[in-house]
């Protein structure tokens, strides 16, 4: 189903040159070693002119995940790497609403010795977006409040000789990292939030209130919601009869029914457990923004019932595709069994 959007400008506002304008991010952890582990810390920020283009990691701290006592503190990260990742769709091009979003990629190799109570690491950072509707976040001149990054690690001595444990991949910011506004309380939009695990870990998924700054020390800060809003209703909406934004434990399939638009804060934590043992967990934190999207007539596509090919041959034939409507249509074909070229 084609969808066109319409996206305000004011998606991104800027905002005064001390903010960082922070719009998400996570940590992801490879044991390499009996007892090393390179930490991968991913920034999201708003890259729009006027806003700072100061991110650096300082205050990173291991502390042990029960007891809480300080471990280490981490210095001398590796990088950034920064780059603009995709975060459009065929059905949306976001540098025609001048939206940016930048990337940056922080690295460090650290050593921990076995530890049964497992480990956690922290970063906090200010300041959020000043422009999401559903957390209080401060004006959008002046947004006081910030993020905090966590990961869990298990206890080194999962090290085999070969292999350890990954935590979770959330990988790049979604290309569709949108909602569309639902016409009623049957209209659902359903988002795919699943990561990827290396280990074939099984994981399982939850909603949890943003992390604010201003402490890496368990239980975290939490930012505060808008009113009329709050973790059993992170749109807003559920008292106009809509159902709440919910994640399926299991799949990570994410089921809102948004009714205002605006952008909007989210965090999905995802455990990992192994032999029916939890042993680690991971929070990504991001913005969705909600859109106008309208539903156009599903194309038509007609080729012949079926086509003979012989290996080492090439052939053409023709693919009619039609539409109702007067919109563009656009045509993308793959496989993984031929070499297709078109024209």
């Amino acid at each position: 189903m084609k969808k066109f959007i319409i996206i305000f400008s004011f998606l991104f506002s800027a905002l005064p040159m001390f903010a960082t304008h922070i719009i998400g991010g996570d940590f992801q952890v490879t044991q390499t070693g009996a007892n090393t582990f390179f930490v991968t810390l991913t920034v999201f920020r708003d890259c729009n002119p006027g806003n700072s283009t100061s991110v650096t990691v300082s205050g990173c701290e291991v502390r042990d995940n029960v007891t809480n006592g300080l471990v280490q503190t981490l210095t001398g990260w590796s990088g950034p790497v920064t780059n603009n990742p995709p975060i459009g769709d065929m059905c949306f091009d976001p540098t025609q609403f001048g939206i940016c979003v930048e990337k940056r990629v922080f690295t460090k190799t650290i050593t921990l010795s076995d530890n049964s109570n497992g480990y956690y690491l922290a970063w906090d950072i200010c300041c959020r977006n000043g422009t999401v509707v559903n957390l209080d976040v401060g004006s959008a001149t002046n947004p006081t409040e910030g993020s905090t990054f966590y990961v869990q690690i298990p206890d080194p001595a999962l090290w085999n000789g070969t292999s350890g444990n990954s935590t979770p991949d959330f990988g790049d910011y979604p290309v569709d990292g949108y909602f569309c506004l639902s016409s009623d309380s049957t209209d659902a939009d359903i988002k795919d939030f699943s990561v990827t695990d290396a280990d074939g870990d099984v994981l399982k998924y939850y909603l949890i209130n943003p992390y604010n700054d201003g402490s890496t020390t368990k239980p975290f800060n939490l930012v505060p919601w808008q009113a009329g809003h709050n973790l059993a209703n992170i749109l807003g909406n559920f008292s106009a009869g809509y159902q709440p934004m919910e994640i399926d434990v299991n799949t990570g399939y994410i089921t809102c029914f948004p009714e205002t638009q605006g952008l909007y804060a989210f965090a999905v934590l995802v455990e990992e457990w192994r032999n029916g043992v939890k042993i680690g967990e991971t929070v990504r934190d991001i913005q969705y923004q909600t859109l106008s999207c309208t539903s156009a007539n599903i194309p038509l596509i007609d080729v012949e019932d079926s086509i003979v090919v012989y290996v080492n041959d090439s052939i053409c034939f023709d693919l009619m595709v039609t539409s109702t409507s007067t919109d563009s249509v656009y045509l993308h074909i793959t496989s993984s069994n031929f070499d297709l070229q078109s024209n």
